[in-house]
């Protein structure tokens, strides 16, 4: 079985990209041969090229509108949009060159964000897949282009892969032999929790954007060392993404005097170490697709704190209806998580047996394997109904 995967970028931090890259160790131990287009040479390009799988470099762009974060941005609005129609316009013949004869069965596209998969496997007849892994109005602000109802009838066109089902959902699809929900891949299965060495600290990992709602977790977080004589520190380890928002939270830090208590980390390699140590992850993204985060955190042993809304919302319900109690602290309100850091704070409670469920939660539901057996029979039923 020989299947294009088709990748909208290359940083291999990002979620969508780890969750692909252990889609792709899975399906390579099962006699699947994949071939890998990706956007650019940076990043996960190279690791590519060393484990000998085919990939090509075919620019692309997002088949959405434009960021309008500056003036500037204003200005270049309707030059961007057109330039993005003409990279994806190249891009989209120079894939069908590419593949025309080749024996493809299935092009899977690994965001909802690009298009070039979609028209690539029409104009080759070939069967296409979208994993739809983002909201993105309600995740990130950002819109398909030109109207939201041109991804639903691509996606109506195509089969598709929904990561939770609030996703599939959202995006008016139901499950049945065209779309499932498959839940990401995390780690490989684990036989025994980690036994971690905790620090005192507070963690956040993830891309410091609005999407992400760091500067709700700084609120919260100020008003719980504001009444604590003891705060625990908060480490933040992530990207920033968006400059303005950053400053912002800069600003908020200084304002409180909170310099010596907020460390920011930056991007880092070793994010399960810190996991590990932590004494709990903090989840406060607005309107979480998947919440990759708080699985990885769950598979380290980490004691979560999540908001209780989009995928985050679905893991805890996951969770919940697996072990039959609560696998993590969970709130709504910024008042509900300084509570949730007060309470871990004070250290009159055992959490080990909320991380204990948790390990056991995300083992049955987002190991590697559950995740690639369950991709490979939806291969399999794709081609089979294609071939009757």
């Amino acid at each position: 079985m020989t299947i294009v995967y088709i990748l909208s970028a290359t940083d291999p931090f990002g979620g969508a990209t780890k969750s692909f890259m252990m889609l792709l160790n899975g399906v390579r131990q099962h006699a699947i041969m994949p071939i890998v287009i990706v956007p650019d040479q940076n990043g996960l390009y190279s690791n590519l090229i060393k484990e000998g799988i085919e990939t090509y470099v075919i620019p692309s762009r997002p088949n959405t509108y434009p960021n309008l974060r500056r003036s500037k941005d204003l200005l270049l609005f309707l030059p961007r949009i057109a330039g993005r129609f003409l990279i994806n316009y190249i891009a989209i013949r120079k894939m069908t060159k590419l593949l025309r004869n080749r024996d493809v069965d299935i092009i899977h596209t690994n965001v909802s964000v690009i298009n070039i998969g979609y028209q690539s496997a029409k104009r080759l007849n070939i069967p296409h897949v979208y994993h739809v892994r983002e909201y993105l109005d309600l995740d990130f602000n950002i819109h398909y282009f030109p109207i939201q109802g041109c991804i639903r009838r691509q996606l109506e066109h195509s089969y598709s892969i929904c990561i939770t089902k609030d996703i599939q959902c959202h995006h008016q699809l139901t499950e049945n032999r065209k779309s499932r929900i498959i839940y990401n891949g995390i780690m490989p299965a684990q036989i025994t929790k980690a036994v971690n060495v905790q620090k005192n600290y507070f963690l956040f990992a993830g891309r410091i954007e609005p999407a992400k709602g760091l500067y709700d977790l700084v609120v919260s977080y100020a008003n719980y060392a504001d009444k604590s004589k003891k705060p625990l520190p908060l480490y933040i380890a992530g990207k920033v993404i968006h400059q303005l928002y950053y400053k912002q939270i800069i600003h908020f830090i200084q304002q409180k005097n909170l310099e010596n208590l907020i460390n920011i980390l930056g991007e880092r390699n070793d994010i399960y170490l810190l996991m590990q140590q932590a004494k709990a992850i903090v989840i406060p993204s607005r309107f979480e697709g998947f919440g990759r985060c708080m699985a990885e955190a769950m598979f380290n042993g980490c004691l979560v704190i999540g908001r209780y809304t989009g995928g985050t919302k679905e893991q805890y319900d996951n969770g919940l209806q697996l072990e039959g109690e609560e696998i993590a602290l969970k709130y709504e309100t910024g008042t509900e998580l300084s509570d949730c850091l007060h309470r871990v704070a004070s250290g009159t409670e055992d959490f080990n047996p909320y991380t204990d469920r948790a390990f056991h939660s995300v083992n049955m539901l987002y190991s590697m394997e559950t995740n690639t057996s369950n991709t490979i029979k939806f291969y399999q039923d794709i081609i089979n109904y294609e071939r009757h």
